[in-house]
């Protein structure tokens, strides 16, 4: 099943708290990207590939090229060798032998320590001379001429080479084809001349029949390829041909025997399950009808095979199937096994001898290689990497079967056992009837069981219990004869037994049986990556051992797709698995057969193995998932985390000791964003990190704990650069401007509330508790405190207000409206100072007035400072009613121009104005406007300055104010 990662819908209280994870996870990102940039200071170690890049062989070439940059890339990213990159250099041989010793040569004269290459035998036994006398060693991916390894010690061959061809060939004819004779073609070169004389020679000593050899020429000759296969159109149909030739001559005998009907089985090299192969059938009329007309049943020889391949051969196979919309050559699988060879060997001398270089480094390296044995051997993407004596690496050829264009196991496999010559010599746990001897050699007979699985329901994911449901379909196809359906799932949360199958089907000697299961199981079976599960499931047979019976997925009843296309549309099938409501999205799908060890429990053909152990083949599959909220975790790379929280510690540290410093005081602002900055990083790096390595080594409840004390420190961080946010920014510039301290009473409450409304956050988000006892008891007892202090909390809030929404400021001039919005019952002062709980004014008398904050945030307060400095102020004035109102409006106005030109007086401009406001009882209503700046001049200075300038202008011309007048009559009496 191949997924493609997504992100699903947002649950609200997952994602608050995730807050803290996200401040980080952006800056993370940055970090590790410049980390994993800066890594490696040293001069890079070079590793050369040697390969056509030109010609019919390019795009093989190409695939070779891509597998290694990948692991070069992984390699990199993850700091290098010795905090060095490592680079890949290509050199083009042009698959010519003269043009390979060329590139030897150049090969040697660069900085190389080591050689991938060449791809065509003849290639490397023309620049393998080079090589040893420059002491550079060199690991050819490709089939290996027995002649280069055994007369070269500098050379290694990680394929098979034709004297093991030859070997498994004539096994696999007896074995799986149960033929007694069978027919050879063959190229006419010397070695491939000789081998096919060895094929006879092996044959007659395993009691089987060459029925005829056929030699082609060493170019391609259709004619006599026409001749060979109208002889080979007369043997019966079921004895099988040994294809022992290049490509070329390989494709057209296979093409000219299909047109001929001729249905006879044929064994090949690797060779024919090149991509070029394939291609060579392309835009013929039968494979615009069957597109695997010429290939579907070809039967090959190969070094490895993918659906047999372990974790790490199917995350390669993955990732190149996801990337190139193609599957993986298996000389590219085996180009990446000897590019991890030489990036452990590299490893291993440098960590003894950091200054080696040059041709010291390469001997260094090359001593090695040749060292490791099977307790030493490089864990490669095909398997265990070791070499023998002659520098051959040990392993058995598998046999495969082409179909739709995939290279799929067959169901009886043979690998070797060296040093065998009786029964009694096998190992522990060895059935002598699966021994079988070809010549001087014994192999050792193995079933492989193909496995499929169809879920058709998924049940949600208890994380408590980290169980799940699962409603699925499993079926098993395999030799007749063998209990390969007899199977232990390992995860089942109880024990499952099959019953009866819902479907069963023999044919041809190969038995189908298909069940139905319903049943918990347990999540994580396959280990996931911290803060994500697996939803799978894993099976191993109870009592055959891998040397007996391996499991395989059955991909082709599977349908597993190669492009990005068909990843899309397994995400959405995967996804729909899940419950409706799930909270959990699938990212990934996981699958790979693996080698489980288990006690023998005492079992009698288990007696005497080696510490009671024995390998088991386990077969795994399942779907990855992650909480379908946006989380940091998701995001983080693993890579660059542990670099990533060395420097976040070291830059923390320093912002607190720079913190505690003179200079540091007068930061403190800008101190804390960089401290909760870093703070953020290092937490998340540090889960990152941690919950990796842990999810490597311990089981998944302790993986949840650890969470746990994740989801508390990410709640409590925050809590106390809250608290410290409030100091610095609260307190402290309160403290400053009031030169007093802040009750501690008061700083204490609130840093309890803050730590206390963080624990309910723990207590809510990650423990999943209820609150409502809690909330309940905390409100009672914030009532009892409130109430006993409720004067000050509202004097301090309204402090906050007013410094929040600064109605006033210090300087200005304000009034605070009494009864009435009238300057003589209001206070009308300058701000001098506003604390945590009062305001003062200084009023125009000199004097103090300290207002609490309480109060005057209940009061109507006119500011005359805004919306602008100059305020608008107003008097009124009374004349007789006989002064005529034109002269009336003279003389004030020329008081009022007087009044502007003293030092306490009103502004000029704007132009002081005078008005007939009204006819009063008193006299005529004249209302004088002027402006002033109360910062400059007080409205009481300006208030006697336009007085004393109206009535000197009065007196100047003999007028008076209006004043009352009482009517006095007197009463003459009688």
């Amino acid at each position: 099943m191949l997924l493609a990662p997504s992100v699903g819908r947002c649950d609200g209280p997952r994602v608050a708290s995730d807050v803290g994870r996200a401040l980080g996870a952006a800056t993370f990102l940055s970090v590790g990207a410049l980390l994993s940039a800066c890594q490696g200071g040293g001069e890079p170690l070079v590793v050369a590939y040697a390969a056509p890049q030109t010609g019919a062989d390019r795009g093989e070439t190409i695939r070779v090229q891509r597998l290694l940059e990948h692991y070069f890339e992984e390699v990199n990213r993850a700091g290098g060798v010795a905090g060095r990159r490592i680079e890949l250099r290509i050199f083009d041989d042009r698959n010519e032998p003269q043009r390979a010793q060329e590139v030897a040569a150049d090969v040697a004269e660069s900085p190389a320590f080591g050689v991938i290459g060449h791809r065509r035998g003849v290639c490397s036994l023309a620049a393998g001379p080079i090589y040893a006398a420059r002491g550079l060693p060199a690991i050819t991916p490709s089939v290996v001429r027995t002649a280069l390894v055994r007369e070269n010690d500098w050379y290694f061959g990680s394929s098979l080479n034709v004297r093991e061809e030859v070997l498994h060939g004539v096994a696999y004819i007896r074995e799986a084809f149960a033929a007694e004779t069978f027919s050879i073609v063959y190229v006419d070169i010397p070695e491939l001349a000789l081998a096919s004389l060895q094929a006879v020679a092996t044959a007659t000593s395993a009691g089987l029949t060459v029925d005829a050899r056929h030699a082609l020429p060493s170019t391609l000759d259709r004619e006599r390829v026409g001749e060979v296969v109208a002889a080979l159109s007369s043997a019966p149909e079921e004895q099988p041909i040994l294809l022992m030739t290049d490509l070329v001559s390989g494709s057209e005998v296979v093409r000219q025997l299909r047109d001929a009907g001729v249905d006879r089985p044929l064994l090949g090299s690797i060779v024919f399950a090149s991509h070029r192969f394939h291609a060579s059938f392309e835009g013929l009329d039968q494979t615009r009808i069957r597109p695997h007309y010429y290939t579907d049943g070809i039967h090959v020889l190969t070094p490895a095979l993918i659906d047999m391949g372990s974790q790490k051969t199917t995350k390669f196979a993955r990732w190149y199937a996801m990337t190139f919309r193609e599957r993986p050559s298996i000389e590219g699988l085996l180009a990446a096994d000897a590019a991890m060879v030489f990036v452990e060997a590299v490893r291993a001398v440098l960590s003894t001898d950091p200054n080696l270089d040059g041709p010291a480094l390469r001997r260094a390296v090359r001593d090695w290689i040749s060292k490791r044995g099977k307790g030493s051997a490089v864990e490669g993407v095909t398997g265990p990497v070791y070499f023998d004596e002659g520098g051959q690496r040990v392993r058995s050829a598998f046999l495969a079967e082409l179909q739709g264009g995939r290279i799929i196991s067959a169901p009886t496999q043979l690998r070797v056992l060296p040093r065998i010559n009786r029964a009694r010599d096998l190992p522990p746990g060895h059935d002598p009837d699966r021994v079988v001897r070809v010549g001087a050699s014994t192999l050792y007979r193995t079933d492989i069981v193909y496995a499929g699985f169809k879920v058709h329901e998924l049940g949600e994911l208890d994380e408590e219990r980290l169980s799940f449901e699962a409603d699925l379909d499993m079926w098993f196809r395999h030799r007749a004869g063998i209990d390969g359906w007899n199977v232990q799932l390992l995860n089942a949360s109880e024990e499952v037994v099959l019953g009866d199958p819902v479907e069963y089907i023999e044919q041809g000697g190969v038995e189908y049986r298909r069940f139905r299961i319903k049943s918990r199981f347990e999540a994580d079976v396959i280990p996931a990556p911290y803060g994500r599960h697996t939803l799978g499931f894993a099976l191993r047979h109870p009592y055959m051992t891998s040397d007996s019976m391996i499991y395989a997925f059955d991909f082709v009843g599977l349908d597993v797709g190669d492009g990005s296309r068909d990843r899309f549309q397994r995400f959405k099938e995967a996804q729909a698995l899940l419950p409706p409501n799930s909270h959990w999205l699938v990212y990934d799908g996981v699958f790979f057969q693996d080698k489980l060890y288990d006690t023998t429990r005492g079992r009698l053909e288990a007696d005497g193995h080696p510490a009671g152990r024995m390998g088991f083949s386990r077969l795994s599959f399942g779907v990855r998932v992650q909480r379908s909220d946006l989380s940091p975790r998701t995001l983080t790379p693993s890579k660059v985390a542990t670099p990533t929280v060395l420097v976040a510690f070291l830059i923390t540290l320093l912002l607190i000791g720079i913190s505690r410093t003179g200079a540091g005081q007068r930061h403190l602002g800008v101190l804390w964003f960089l401290q909760v900055f870093f703070a953020a990083i290092l937490l998340l790096a540090s889960e990152k990190a941690l919950g990796d390595m842990l999810s490597t080594l311990a089981p998944s409840y302790y993986q949840q704990a650890f969470s746990k004390l994740f989801g508390v420190l990410w709640w409590m961080v925050p809590a106390l650069f809250i608290h410290v946010a409030i100091y610095r920014f609260l307190w402290l510039p309160i403290e400053r401007e009031s030169k007093r301290k802040v009750p501690s009473i008061l700083s204490r409450m609130v840093a309890l509330t803050i730590y206390l409304l963080a624990i309910f956050g723990v207590l809510a988000f990650v423990f999943d508790e209820k609150l409502t006892s809690l909330l309940a008891t905390s409100g009672v007892f914030a009532m009892i405190i409130g109430l006993a202090i409720q004067i000050n909390i509202a004097n301090i809030f309204s402090g906050i207000a007013i410094n929040m929404e600064r109605p006033f400021r210090l300087g200005d001039w304000i009034m605070v409206h009494g009864r009435a919005p009238d300057p003589d019952q209001g206070i009308i002062g300058e701000v001098i100072d506003i604390n945590w709980r009062t305001t003062r004014l200084k009023t125009t008398d000199n004097s103090v007035i300290v207002i609490p904050n309480a109060v005057i945030s209940e009061k109507t307060v006119t500011n005359f400072m805004l919306p602008d400095e100059k305020s608008r102020f107003e008097q009124i004035f009374y004349l007789d009613y006989a002064v005529p109102h034109e002269r009336g409006l003279e003389m004030i106005g020329r008081g009022l121009t007087a009044a502007t030109k003293l030092d306490k007086g009103p502004l000029a401009d704007p132009k002081p104005k005078v008005r007939v406001n009204a006819a009063a009882e008193l006299g005529v209503e004249y209302l004088v406007r002027y402006w002033l700046i109360p910062r400059h001049v007080s409205p009481a200075s300006a208030r006697h300055a336009v007085t004393s300038s109206v009535l000197e202008a009065l007196r100047e011309h003999d007028l008076d104010l209006a004043y009352p007048r009482k009517a006095v009559r007197q009463v003459k009496s009688d």
